[in-house]
């Protein structure tokens, strides 16, 4: 699940004690207003093929022409099969969308996640030990500002929002990264799409970037 689809996190986890649950849930009402729109769309788009099925169905002739013509065949095969797909991957994507939550069980040794949602539960971990350390992003919403606190992993879909709201200190990045024992790093780590392995020096360096200044992601408030 991407970081930005998550609306809220419970409890606060400046306020937790180790080790401590992590409740995210995504926000449904967007998910859904999308969904009632496309669906009639993918209905729309449907009928001309459910036209065409029944054509080859119902029509001897129909199907002679496809029998003598393979190659027309195939090309037709492929062109339904992919606007079926076209019109499948979006519906499905919003419906997964639907009552998606995360929980995160977290320690100073090790991070569990379990993701649900209507179309798939996936549960996964990995030592706090992996993970290059806290960043302070900002980032702007159709809400407004909103501030988070992720625990960054080279793999990025590895990455573990902790903690979001209006505003957040620079003392409580700094005390939270200090009960993980994990750097402050910036938040630009979040943006790359390989994964990243950090020279060994990072991680002694690293704790001296300030939240301040890496707070100055790509989408960061000016």
């Amino acid at each position: 699940m991407r970081i930005a689809e998550f609306e809220t996190v419970t409890p606060t986890i400046g306020d937790a004690v180790f080790p401590c649950r992590l409740e995210q849930r995504a926000a449904t009402l967007g998910s859904v207003i999308m969904l009632a729109l496309m669906i009639p769309l993918a209905l729309l788009l449907l009928t001309p093929l459910l036209v065409i099925a029944g054509q080859i169905a119902t029509v001897p002739g129909a199907r002679a022409s496809l029998l003598a013509h393979p190659a027309g065949a195939a090309q037709v095969g492929v062109g339904l099969s992919l606007v079926i797909v076209f019109i499948a991957w979006p519906v499905l994507g919003l419906l997964d969308r639907i009552g998606r939550r995360r929980i995160v069980l977290l320690d100073r040794k090790e991070v569990r996640v379990a993701d649900t949602g209507l179309l798939q539960r996936r549960s996964w971990q990995q030592p706090v030990a992996s993970y290059l350390g806290l960043a302070h992003h900002v980032r702007t919403t159709h809400a407004g500002v909103r501030h988070e606190l992720v625990l960054v992993h080279p793999d990025r879909k590895a990455s573990i929002l902790l903690q979001l709201g209006a505003h957040l200190t620079e003392k409580e990045v700094t005390k939270l990264a200090a009960r993980l024992g994990v750097p402050i790093v910036p938040p630009s780590l979040l943006y790359r799409r390989a994964p990243i392995a950090l020279p060994p020096f990072w991680r002694r360096t690293a704790t001296v970037c300030s939240p301040r200044h890496a707070a100055k992601g790509p989408l960061a408030a000016k």
